[in-house]
């Protein structure tokens, strides 16, 4: 029998530094959208140099003296063919009339060409200015955003460090002992055991269920959860389902993937090899959806399914057996995502910064998790048995 989850612990973070830490964060997410905004001032003011930068080289060729002068010499060639073929007096004097139209023309557009490029002239130096000055606001707020970033998670790893020593004093475990320097029970062996195998056997942490869709085992972690630091169970389980989506995502796009041992196609590689082959479609745009087929509905063709089989370090005349164009369709039949297996190998403790890093952007909006992961950590790393029961 695995040790019983820790109950809910007696003592809170001091209010002082969690409020503190939720100042730190709420500044941290300002600073970030300061720093988008930053960004996409940027982006716009580099459109409208392009814009210009375009129109202005239409303007240049009209205001060319080269390109003028040529377009006189036809005017000219144009006069001279239209008085080779005149007949009588009004015919030449048309061709004449319509040749010095055309001069004129040509002249005031040149002369409109060359006032419009002065003023797109000026319009681009001033552009050119304000790039410059929205590069140096877009880099200032970027580090402001990245080191408040940094402030924020160091400030939420503290509280949660809080949390679990109080979970380890209300467990009865040594005082004062640091969480940071106390593996999890379920992790004193290592990562390797997930889905029912490894030194804990069927024993498996509650963040396994989870990640495989156990809903009892949701409910469960989120009206422990929930008991302990006072929230609304209903919100709390959308953040989870949220946190769970973006877990099973960071696997997918990672191409961490289990296939059926049998599989007529997969079968023939060994897993890694079957990843790797997975990775390489992924490059051409032909990936796994995550449930049983081919994402966008776009399947790879048999010279790609080859390219990719070469890619991932095999002779695609080794392969015994090639998947028809039809079979090509189900090729996932039976795959699966392996998220549990994905975490646990990058984030085998699941502390905080682990978790924030593997997620990247997904990480933002979860910061209500974030600051009670301490809590939720606990839960996460508990057995399967003790929160079912």
């Amino acid at each position: 029998m695995t040790a019983p989850l820790p109950p809910a612990p007696g003592a809170q973070p001091d209010r002082a530094t969690h409020e503190a830490a939720v100042r730190q964060c709420a500044e941290a997410d300002r600073l970030a959208a300061v720093a988008r905004q930053r960004a996409d001032e940027l982006r716009e003011a580099k459109r409208r140099r392009a814009d210009l930068q375009w129109t202005g080289q239409s303007e240049n060729e009209l205001a060319d003296r080269r390109t003028l002068r040529d377009a006189k010499l036809a005017a000219q060639r144009a006069y001279h063919e239209q008085r080779s073929v005149a007949r009588d007096a009004p015919a030449m004097t048309l061709a004449a009339a319509n040749w010095l139209g055309e001069i004129t023309r040509l002249n005031q557009a040149a002369r409109l060409a060359a006032s419009r490029q002065a003023r797109l002239n000026h319009e681009t130096a001033a552009l050119d200015a304000l790039v410059r000055r929205l590069e140096l606001q877009a880099d200032a707020a970027r580090i402001a955003a990245a080191t408040a970033r940094e402030g924020c998670l160091e400030a939420r790893r503290q509280v949660a460090t809080f949390q679990e020593d109080g979970g380890q004093r209300a467990a009865g475990q040594t005082a004062g002992a640091s969480r940071a320097d106390v593996a999890p029970p379920h992790l004193a062996a290592g990562a390797g055991a997930v889905a029912g195998t490894g030194p804990y056997g069927s024993h498996e942490p509650a963040v396994v269920g989870l990640l495989n869709g156990d809903r009892q085992m949701l409910q469960a972690v989120v009206a422990r959860l929930a008991e302990e630091i006072g929230q609304d169970a209903g919100r709390l389980q959308l953040l989870m389902l949220e946190l769970g989506d973006a877990i099973i995502d960071v696997a997918r796009d990672a191409c961490a993937f289990d296939f059926p041992a049998r599989h007529p196609f997969w079968g023939q590689f060994s897993h890694g090899e079957a990843r790797a082959v997975a990775a390489s479609l992924a490059t051409f745009g032909r990936a796994f959806d995550g449930r049983a087929g081919w994402a966008n509905g776009v399947a790879p063709n048999q010279r790609e399914l080859a390219m990719a089989i070469s890619l991932a370090g095999r002779d695609p005349r080794s392969v015994r057996r090639s998947p028809t164009t039809a079979e090509i369709e189900t090729l996932w039949d039976g795959a699966t995502i392996a998220a549990a297996h994905h975490l646990l190998s990058q984030a085998p403790d699941l502390r905080l910064e682990a978790i924030v890093s593997l997620l990247g952007r997904r990480a933002e909006g979860l910061g209500e998790l974030w600051d009670n992961w301490g809590h939720l950590r606990l839960l996460l790393l508990g057995s399967d048995s003790s929160l079912a029961s």
